[in-house]
């Protein structure tokens, strides 16, 4: 059973996973690419390795933090949310903006430990800001990263800075990069992107369906995590707390897309996981032979069911 398995965090499990997103990217080339070109192997090659650091980074995120319980239903239900919109594998901008927003964070989660305060929101602002290079409203993240400082005990005004010194060293680079390169600032005038809520893409069946089913579990998990909420600890809420920010900025970034194609469902992956994982491992908490049946059945099905799913539109 999955649950069985799922419910131990194990090293090998994460390397069949990673394994199993590298086939999976490759079977998408293969029904996608009416012809390969030896050229195109560079970025075939980069986003691939992009995918699976990320994989390891979220796996060690929610590992080092404790942000759920030693299991493996996090980094599975990332893995196969990734593979509901394959879609990504064609947005190389989606994958390194997820990629560096996942950097920051992992600072940011780390903050509710009172060490290296300072270079943990200064860093998470440089992750931010080079994320915002691919995608211009990656920018949204300094305010979950704002709302985590106000969440730290012993702040100052000096904390509150932090973010914008760390922004405007990254952006002083870039511009400086670009100058040499072009000897002109005419980049900004691609950078800075307008929104387009044209959702037309999504009445395409092989979208539309994936999509219902990511969003009516979020909305589900989302019901489910409000009416526990009231028996976490005073600690446990304000990660609560963090994660929803995390969240809701993240969604923001998937509405002001310039262009829905799909991909941009990744920036909702990474949380969406986090805030499910917990429904998962709730029977790590009981005796497997007392917890009702019918629950431990709907929990396996549904497992099975994001992997069916992944697979038959896939195809």
């Amino acid at each position: 059973m999955l649950t069985s398995f799922l419910k131990k965090s194990q090293p090998g499990t994460l390397l069949f996973l990673m394994i199993y997103l590298t086939f999976a990217y490759a079977a998408y080339l293969i029904l996608t690419l009416s012809e390969f070109n030896i050229s195109l192997l560079p970025d075939i090659l980069i986003k691939l390795i992009a995918l699976l650091f990320m994989m390891q980074l979220f796996n060690f995120i929610i590992h080092k933090n404790k942000i759920t319980a030693t299991t493996d239903f996090a980094i599975f239900l990332l893995t196969f949310f990734i593979l509901f919109f394959p879609e990504i594998f064609d947005n190389p901008s989606v994958i390194f903006s997820s990629l560096f927003l996942m950097l920051a964070m992992r600072r940011l989660l780390s903050l509710e430990k009172d060490t290296n305060t300072v270079r943990k929101i200064v860093d998470a602002s440089l992750w931010i800001t080079i994320a915002s290079l691919f995608y211009f409203w990656s920018f949204l993240y300094l305010i979950p990263l704002w709302l985590a400082i106000f969440q730290i005990p012993n702040r100052t005004f000096k904390h509150l800075l932090m973010p914008l010194a760390g922004g405007f060293l990254i952006m002083n680079i870039a511009i400086g990069f670009l100058l040499l390169r072009d000897g002109s600032l005419d980049w900004f005038q691609t950078w800075i992107e307008t929104s387009s809520f044209d959702f037309s893409a999504y009445n395409e069946i092989g979208l539309l369906v994936p999509t219902t089913i990511f969003i009516s579990f979020g909305i589900w998990i989302g019901f489910y995590k409000a009416f526990k909420f009231s028996a976490f600890s005073l600690k446990e809420k304000s990660r609560q707390y963090l994660q929803f920010y995390i969240f809701i900025c993240s969604l923001l970034l998937v509405l002001l897309t310039p262009q829905k194609t799909g991909a941009e469902l990744f920036f909702l992956i990474p949380s969406a996981a986090i805030i499910a994982a917990p429904y998962f491992e709730e029977e790590k908490s009981q005796s497997y032979g007392k917890e009702r049946k019918s629950e431990v059945w709907f929990k396996e099905i549904l497992l099975w069911m994001f992997v069916m799913i992944s697979l038959f539109f896939m195809i």
